[in-house]
C-alpha cells in the first residue's frame, strides 16, 4: 500500500525533497532516498492498521445497529443509521468529543475508536521520531563537510532540506473544546455576527480546516446559521470538531475538495450569523494558494449587515472561534 502522505502544520513526519536551488548534490540525493525508503517503511504498517480499524469500526457498527433495532430502541437505531450512512457515504468522521444527547452505544463505539487511533498514531511517532532525528544529524554532518570544502552553495542546498524538517513530536490526543474569552481581534477581521452568547475557541494547531457541518434556523422571519461544526482533516483522515449552536433541520455539509482546504470566509450578520460563503483554496508548498481558489453557494439566508470578510492571505485555517448558546451569534477563522 503506498502511503498517502499530506501535509499538516507541525507534522510528525516529512517526505525529504530536493531543496530548490541550482545545484545537485549526491550525497544529499542518497540520504533522501534512504530516509524516504524508511519512512515509507515505518507508514505502510499505520495505514494498514487505519483501514483494519475502520473495517472493524464498520462492522461494530452493524452490531450495534441491530441490536437497537431489536430492543426497539427508536431513537438510538435512527442514530446508528445516520452514522452508518456518513461512514459509507463519506468515511468515518469521529468527533474529538461527543455531544451529550450522544445515544451511550455510539459513544462508546467512538470512544473505542479515538482510543484505538491515538495508539496508533502513537506508534507512528515512536518509529518516525528517531528517523527523522538521525536523518536531521546526517544533513547537519554533510552541511559542514561541504562548507569545509569549500562547496558554499551545495552546503547552503543541503541547510536549506534541513531547515525545512519539522520538530519530531508525538501525537497527542486532540484537546477538548473548552469555552474562553476571545476578543473580536483574535483573528484577521474578526468574527462574522455579533457579540453575543458565549464565547467559544477551538484550536487544532496540527490539522486543516476542510469544510463545515451546518443547520438552519429562523431569526424574525429570516434564515439564519443555527449551528456549526467544523469538519478538520490531519494524517488520520477527517474528524469533526464540538458543534457551536443548538442544531435544527437537517444538517448541510460543506466540504472542500480532495487538494484544498478553507482559506477565507465572508458573510454578514446581526445578532446571530445570517449567512456565509466559504472560500477553498489549493493546497500548494504547505501553503494554500489564493490563485487556485473556488466560493461555496451562499450559505444561510440574505438578511444581515455589512458585509466581513476573513482571509489570512493563503495562510492556513487551525482554528475557529466565536460566540453561541442556542444559537450560533458569532463565527470567526484563526489562522497559521
Amino acid at each position: 500500500m503506498k502511503a498517502n502522505f499530506r501535509w499538516l502544520p507541525a507534522c510528525v513526519f516529512f517526505i525529504a525533497t530536493l531543496a530548490r536551488a541550482e545545484v545537485t548534490v549526491s550525497e544529499l540525493k542518497t540520504l533522501q532516498d534512504t530516509y524516504n525508503a524508511k519512512v515509507q517503511a515505518a507508514v505502510t504498517p499505520h495505514d494498514a492498521g487505519v483501514a483494519s480499524l475502520k473495517t472493524k469500526y464498520l462492522a461494530a457498527l452493524d452490531r450495534a445497529l441491530e441490536a437497537a433495532k431489536q430492543a426497539g430502541k427508536l431513537e438510538e437505531a435512527l442514530a446508528l443509521k445516520v452514522e452508518q450512512q456518513n461512514a459509507t457515504a463519506g468515511g468515518i468522521n469521529v468527533p474529538a468529543q461527543d455531544a451529550p444527547a450522544t445515544p451511550a452505544s455510539l459513544a462508546q463505539l467512538h470512544d473505542a475508536y479515538r482510543k484505538a487511533l491515538a495508539t496508533l498514531d502513537g506508534d507512528l511517532a515512536k518509529a518516525l521520531n528517531p528517523l527523522r532525528e538521525s536523518f536531521s544529524k546526517s544533513l547537519g554532518a554533510l552541511v559542514t563537510t561541504l562548507t569545509k570544502q569549500g562547496k558554499l552553495e551545495e552546503g547552503l542546498a543541503v541547510k536549506k532540506v534541513l531547515d525545512g524538517l519539522p520538530a519530531a513530536s508525538a501525537p497527542a490526543a486532540l484537546p477538548s473544546p473548552k469555552p474562553a474569552a476571545v476578543a473580536a481581534a483574535s483573528a484577521p477581521g474578526g468574527a462574522i455576527g455579533g457579540d453575543w452568547g458565549k464565547p467559544f475557541k477551538e484550536n487544532r494547531p496540527q490539522c486543516l480546516l476542510v469544510g463545515f457541518v451546518l443547520t438552519y434556523g429562523e431569526d424574525a422571519g429570516n434564515v439564519v446559521i443555527q449551528s456549526a461544526q467544523a469538519i478538520w482533516s490531519n494524517e488520520g483522515g477527517e474528524f469533526k470538531g464540538h458543534t457551536y449552536g443548538k442544531p435544527r433541520g437537517t444538517p448541510l455539509v460543506v466540504k472542500a475538495r480532495p487538494g484544498y482546504a478553507v482559506g477565507a470566509m465572508e458573510g454578514r450578520g446581526g445578532t446571530k450569523v445570517d449567512n456565509l460563503q466559504i472560500t477553498f483554496m489549493k493546497l500548494k508548498m504547505g501553503q494554500l494558494d489564493p490563485g487556485d481558489a473556488y466560493k461555496s453557494d451562499l450559505l444561510g439566508g440574505k438578511g444581515g449587515l455589512g458585509l466581513k470578510t476573513l482571509s489570512g492571505g493563503g495562510k492556513p485555517v487551525t482554528g475557529i472561534f466565536g460566540g453561541s448558546g442556542g444559537d450560533l451569534n458569532s463565527l470567526g477563522l484563526s489562522f497559521q
